[in-house]
């Protein structure tokens, strides 16, 4: 192959069915009779496969689906009577055409107005409405009176509220609770019935007050003289000591 050969086509990169067929471009010289006989396959040797083998096809039954038995009867036939039985439909019952009179708006007869009237008179006089708990109700207003009356508060120095102990509505509370815990007693209590609690006497706003006072009193005196069995010290015990002075005196203040 000559320079300008190479000059007029250049070299590329080729695939490999193309590489296998580039001897074809010397086909019909010496050189290509040569390479057609390696590369054309025409020298290659012939093999003698032989034969496959296969076995004759043999007549077989044909396929019964009832157990291979001749005489057997194919189950997929039908072999019961129809039998026509009165069942009931489900479903809307078909209704048939809706004549145009029908349509036409009528009065209502009064047997139905009648029943009407009831129904809703009825409702109205067997209404309830739901119960709702109370909120704003003047048992809860003089609740939170005495709650801020004898339960102490942050607005004025201690010299000018009350000593914090049992608001009335609490001391009714137990009452009532010892009360029914006595009816309790009595009905399962055996032998002549005992004669009925006396109800006890409603104090006054000024004994509720000494009675409180007192109460306190015996409290802090209770508590002093378990502090003085451990062994406080006078300091310890100086704010009860106080204490016990301050209700003292306003005790005094109020049998005046």
């Amino acid at each position: 192959v000559s320079e300008s050969n190479y000059l007029q086509y250049p070299y590329r990169e080729m695939d490999n069915d193309e590489t296998m067929d580039n001897w074809k471009q010397f086909h019909g010289t010496e050189l290509g009779g040569l390479m057609s006989k390696i590369y054309g396959n025409e020298g290659r040797p012939k093999i003698n496969y032989p034969k496959p083998k296969t076995k004759p096809k043999q007549a077989t039954d044909p396929f019964l689906p009832c157990g291979g038995k001749p005489n057997a009867v194919d189950p997929r036939k039908a072999t019961r009577k129809a039998v026509n039985v009165a069942v009931p439909k489900c479903g809307k019952p078909s209704m048939g055409p809706i004549s145009a009179i029908n349509c036409v708006p009528r009065r209502r007869q009064e047997a139905l107005i009648k029943d009407e009237i009831q129904d809703i008179t009825m409702r109205k006089n067997h209404y309830r409405p739901a119960y709702v708990k109370p909120v704003s109700t003047d048992a809860e207003k003089d609740k939170y009176s005495q709650i801020c009356a004898y339960k102490g508060g942050k607005g004025l120095p201690s010299e000018l509220t009350q000593p914090v102990g049992d608001a009335p509505f609490e001391l009714e509370a137990r009452r009532k609770e010892a009360e029914r815990m006595e009816k309790v007693r009595s009905k399962y209590r055996r032998g002549a019935p005992s004669a009925p609690p006396q109800p006890p006497r409603e104090l006054s706003h000024r004994e509720m007050m000494a009675n409180q006072l007192a109460q306190e009193i015996d409290e802090r005196c209770e508590f002093l003289q378990s502090m003085n069995e451990i062994g406080a010290s006078a300091s310890e015990t100086s704010a009860v000591r106080a204490e016990i002075a301050q209700r003292v005196a306003e005790l005094k203040r109020m049998e005046k």
